[in-house]
């Protein structure tokens, strides 16, 4: 009997949907820590406005 991970069960869309949730997570953990930079929802928010996105 094998012992397959769920990840080795996953469809190749499915693969590609979990490695960009596994790195946000990971960006998430890097955030945290004061590694790694983010901008706040309130000026990424009004980034996209004045682009026209909103």
């Amino acid at each position: 009997m094998k012992n397959n991970s769920l990840e080795d069960q996953l469809t190749p869309s499915q693969k590609k949907t979990w490695a960009i949730i596994k790195r946000g997570f990971e960006e998430l953990k890097l955030i945290e820590v004061g590694k790694m930079k983010t901008t706040p929802a309130k000026d990424f928010l009004l980034e996209l406005k004045r682009e026209g996105y909103l």
